[in-house]
């Protein structure tokens, strides 16, 4: 089990993105010895185990998670991470995939890095608390400042005042991941002058 775990652990197929809740198929090849007159060997499938496949964009477009219909077991690729928290390309599609496999129940996760989470549903609840509360921070710094437009290194300055300055780039990265988010939820308007993009309530 353990190499159908890793094997499965990281994926992201670009081929079967369309699959939304597909059933794949794992079959074993089982071979029978028969003795009789002369040898024979006989080889015949068996349906092991069935997955489900889930599109869950947001750490890439084409991302994906399998579920195992037997036991609810998922096998979450880089969307949740054994350890930390992962990167994503949309917040807002993130968001949304979190939402959907926790709808699934999941028993225990696999993910492609890092040990098995035994508690999923706790672990996806973190992580949706943990981006939350972030987003609570920035909405906060945007109405405190209503009269004045802030960049997403303002929100940086502010919001992350304990941490290294060095890092502050990365930070900001993350910043604008929430504020897209925001946008395209229309809590927050976005203005561009001169190629600096300015973020305002």
């Amino acid at each position: 089990m353990s190499k159908i775990v890793r094997a499965l652990g990281n994926l992201s197929i670009e081929s079967m993105f369309d699959w939304q809740n597909a059933e794949v198929w794992y079959y074993r090849t089982v071979y029978l010895y028969i003795s009789t007159n002369f040898d024979v060997l006989f080889c015949q499938y068996f349906k092991i185990l069935s997955f489900r496949v889930v599109h869950t964009p947001g750490h890439t477009e084409d991302h994906l998670v399998l579920m195992l219909e037997e036991d609810s077991t998922i096998f979450s690729g880089d969307c949740i991470l054994g350890e930390g928290t992962t990167v994503f390309e949309d917040l807002y599609n993130y968001m949304k995939s979190l939402d959907k496999i926790l709808e699934l129940k999941p028993t225990i996760i696999y993910p492609g890095h890092g040990p098995e989470i035994p508690d999923p549903c706790a672990r996806i609840t973190e992580y949706i608390h943990h981006r939350n509360l972030r987003e609570t921070q920035i909405l906060n710094k945007l109405k405190e400042s209503s009269e004045q437009p802030l960049t997403a290194m303002d929100l940086v300055k502010s919001i992350y005042k304990d941490t290294p300055e060095h890092l502050h780039v990365a930070a900001e990265n993350n910043v604008i991941h929430h504020l897209s988010k925001l946008v395209k939820e229309k809590k927050v308007g976005k203005l561009s002058f001169e190629s600096t993009e300015i973020i305002f309530f």
